[in-house]
């Protein structure tokens, strides 16, 4: 069985369109026998930092000992990363064998699950098929209406940052778009809230009241940075001393305060995760391009912010680190939005090497260097990320950031030869 062949499956007998909504998913999973009744999930939504958050706590309950499935998307370089126990990516061999399972049930679909949503069905039915004791389900879009959102109350329901993005789908008010979020708060379940503006906190709060729910929002006041290096950063998160975590910037310092959180609460039902066991986690946590160091000499840092909010993160962690003009390589997409993306960069662009990212949502790079041009940013249109990687390397030996896309991200790493969970440092 090869990749081609595992991926095809799901492609052949999906929906290429994105639609919201849950009542294929809900058909479709009661066709499938409804593997999710049986799993444990934490359940995470927002625009920012839910990645991040999922990956820590994925590790940290697998040093305690317990069979963690993680369910995330997009994927960098190749489907199954979407699919994870453990830590290991599911082969394509179970990933075409349990397509084919499902196949004989799509005939009889009143429609066609999108590809997401038979995505979320096959990772039920991998995750039970396989027991795991807890699944760290990460929504894709929204949390009412995404294909994640069927499942019964979880056993921690995780909203991260949260700011404008998918404004067309979600609203373009922050009361609007954390509504959307909040779809994933059961009556009576317990939930986390990343520490953020009052308009948010407040609609967060009350939805809570309204469905019964108990909710804690992370004191971002118990963390202390004590260090930091391009290998890490140590940190102090309320009695817990020099915890060790890989992941650059004070954003990852927030996400980790938010995954020691989550393991306080879930302690609270039952489970046993050991201080030992958050150590251990933080330490081995790695997200591919979060702020990613893929070259020593050059310097080139890979990260797969792709809105303005990302970018200020961006932005604000170069300066932490470096504090000088840096040689950017730069694809968006064009539904994002990305005017006010560049014009964060405009203050410490030395150079722009532009490109489109692989996705039918690109943004041209002939257009994006006009933007940049209009700004008075030097910069070059390239034909390929492989073009614009060369020329790079070839002149400069300032520092390069590759930033705008996810889709983006896995050709930077393609072009470096890193493979799918593979770091540099």
């Amino acid at each position: 069985m090869t990749y081609e062949e595992a991926q095809n499956t799901i492609l052949k007998y999906s929906s290429h369109r994105s639609c919201l909504g849950l009542k294929r998913m809900q058909q479709l999973n009661t066709l499938a026998g409804e593997p999710d009744n049986s799993l444990k999930f934490i359940h995470v939504a927002g625009t920012n930092g839910k990645g991040s958050t999922s990956v820590m706590i994925a590790q940290i309950l697998k040093e305690a000992g317990y069979k963690v499935g993680l369910f995330t998307s997009p994927s960098l370089q190749e489907f199954n990363e979407r699919l994870q126990i453990n830590g290991t990516t599911i082969s394509d061999n179970e990933l075409f064998t349990i397509s084919k399972t499902l196949e004989p049930l799509l005939k009889k679909m009143e429609e066609l699950p999108t590809e997401y949503e038979l995505t979320v069905e096959i990772a039920f039915n991998y995750f039970k098929n396989n027991n795991c004791d807890i699944v760290i389900l990460e929504v894709g879009l929204g949390g009412r209406f995404d294909a994640t959102n069927i499942i019964k109350a979880p056993e921690l329901a995780i909203i991260t940052a949260i700011n404008f993005d998918h404004t067309e789908l979600l609203g373009n008010t922050l009361r609007a778009i954390t509504l959307e979020k909040c779809g994933i708060i059961k009556p009576n379940s317990n939930v986390l809230l990343f520490e953020q503006e009052d308009e948010i906190c407040n609609t967060v709060a009350e939805v809570c009241k309204q469905r019964g729910a108990s909710l804690t929002i992370a004191d971002f006041n118990q963390i202390h940075i004590k260090s930091q290096t391009l290998k890490g950063q140590t940190l102090d998160i309320n009695e817990l001393h020099n915890i060790f975590l890989p992941l650059l910037g004070n954003h990852q310092s927030k996400n980790a305060c938010m995954a020691i959180n989550s393991v306080k609460l879930l302690n609270k039902q039952q489970l046993n995760i050991s201080n030992n066991a958050i150590y251990t986690g933080l330490k081995n946590a790695f997200i591919p391009a979060r702020f990613e160091i893929i070259n020593q000499n050059p310097l080139v840092i890979l990260d797969g912010g792709h809105n303005p909010q990302c970018f200020d993160v961006l932005i604000d962690t170069l300066n932490e680190y470096f504090n000088k003009k840096i040689v950017f390589i730069i694809g968006v997409l064009k539904d994002k939005d990305y005017e006010l993306m560049i014009k964060k960069i405009v203050p410490i662009a030395k150079f722009c090497y532009t490109v489109a990212p692989n996705s039918q949502r690109a943004l041209q790079a002939d257009e994006l260097s006009k933007l940049l041009t209009s700004l008075n940013v030097q910069n070059i249109s390239c034909e390929s990320v492989d073009q614009a990687l060369n020329l790079a390397l070839r002149n400069t030996k300032d520092i390069i950031c590759c930033a705008g896309s996810l889709y983006l991200a896995g050709d930077i790493r393609n072009y470096f030869k890193l493979k799918a969970g593979q770091k540099l440092i």
